[in-house]
């Protein structure tokens, strides 16, 4: 099984060495892959600044759209030990902000797609990334901070247009939403989707920084 740490950051810099305080906790499991949104990072901000010891920095994409990178940003890391790399064949149409890693197992190979869709985005973005979730394959996790506040997951239903053309988008690709607990005060706007929940082992909050663990 690989297991996932997921969070939105709120700009890494003041969060990276709590990160790897939490990474170093040899009374926890080490995740393998680590997805981060609104990292922040941007051109003045190295690689070697954002580096953890004992995982590769495969998947970097700063948000060039925003001033300084603000409100943006997505860091994908790997385990040294695995198997993996930026999926090129990610067809992520024109929505601004979503990359795919590919890990590379003895079955088959898993896709995680790491999504951060700004409360701001507009309809033109909003429609790209439905059609995202409407192309997502059995082999495929979405993770990410896709900020929907109207949608209420445990009665599959939202309060407004905006949430309820996302929700059809998935049902249209018979995605199971995974995280059942707020992940900002009494919102669940973090989300673990796939067509499989057979991916899916555990999810479950792991403090401050972490959102979900996928085992």
């Amino acid at each position: 099984m690989i297991s996932v740490l997921y969070t939105n950051c709120n700009s890494l810099l003041n969060k990276i060495d709590e990160l790897r305080i939490q990474l170093s906790d040899t009374k926890r499991q080490k995740p393998m892959i680590i997805c981060l949104t609104e990292t922040w990072a941007r051109d003045d901000i190295h690689d070697d600044v954002l580096s953890l010891d004992g995982y590769v920095l495969i998947i970097r994409k700063d948000r060039k759209d925003t001033c300084m990178g603000f409100g943006g940003g997505i860091l994908v890391y790997a385990s040294d030990a695995l198997n993996a790399e930026e999926d090129s064949d990610f067809q992520g149409g024109n929505f601004n902000q979503a990359v795919c890693l590919k890990v590379k197992t003895r079955g088959s190979n898993i896709r995680i797609v790491t999504v951060y869709r700004s409360p701001n985005s507009n309809s033109a973005n909003n429609a790209a990334l439905e059609q995202i979730i409407r192309s997502t394959c059995s082999q495929t996790i979405l993770v990410g901070d896709f900020n929907y506040r109207c949608i209420d997951w445990d009665k599959h239903v939202a309060s407004d247009s905006l949430g309820r053309l996302f929700l059809e988008a998935c049902d249209d690709a018979f995605l199971t939403q995974h995280v059942h607990f707020p992940t900002r005060k009494q919102n669940v706007l973090d989300l673990i989707l796939t067509v499989n929940p057979e991916l899916i082992g555990n999810v479950r909050t792991t403090g401050s920084l972490a959102i979900a663990t996928i085992a």
